[in-house]
């Protein structure tokens, strides 16, 4: 497998609330935790653009994603938020849209048994845990991306956060695999 380019980092755990105020500068703030990275080119993510409160202005401005020359930024948001005539407003134009639906339980089982294999003890830890959590977790898993790190990451996920894996746990997840990785 070829290394990465980019650091992966989440915006959102760098931020006392979730409101486009605090957005400003929040790329600076969430780096702050890869001190040792000075320099090096970070893959921003930022999930639940939709869910953020207060009044919209253009998010790259506001990020300061300027600051960080070669890095990218990932927005997740659900399509019916933000008016795609609009997107330049938000985004500036130099970006990329790509929709994904949201998995049934069907496809979310025939995507774990596909990455997890399915004769395994992992498989079966697995499909337990959406069967106890069931609601809240099957719906965050809902989403492919997420799915996927959760898929990816699972042995960290289920190990370090069993009593509750949270869209936050599965991404710590993934960036601390990441990291150790590295």
């Amino acid at each position: 497998l070829k290394a990465s380019p980019f650091i992966p980092v989440l915006i959102r755990p760098a931020l006392a609330e979730w409101t486009y105020e605090a957005l400003k500068g929040a790329l600076k703030k969430a780096v702050e935790t890869f001190p040792s990275y000075d320099g090096k080119n970070f893959l921003f993510l930022l999930d639940g653009y939709d869910e953020c409160s207060g009044v919209q202005v253009n998010l790259m401005d506001q990020l300061g994603l300027e600051d960080f020359p070669g890095s990218k930024l990932i927005v997740t948001c659900r399509p019916k938020y933000l008016e795609r005539e609009r997107l330049d407003n938000y985004f500036g134009t130099n970006f990329w849209v790509r929709y994904f639906l949201p998995f049934n339980t069907h496809q979310l089982n025939d995507y774990l048994v596909k990455t997890l294999g399915s004769d395994t003890e992992a498989l079966s830890q697995c499909q337990e845990s959406l069967k106890k959590e069931s609601g809240p977790l099957r719906t965050v898993l809902r989403n492919p991306f997420v799915l996927s790190l959760f898929a990816k990451n699972w042995e960290t996920s289920s190990k370090k956060y069993s009593k509750q894996i949270t869209r936050r746990s599965i991404y710590q997840s993934f960036i601390e695999n990441w990291v150790e990785k590295k």
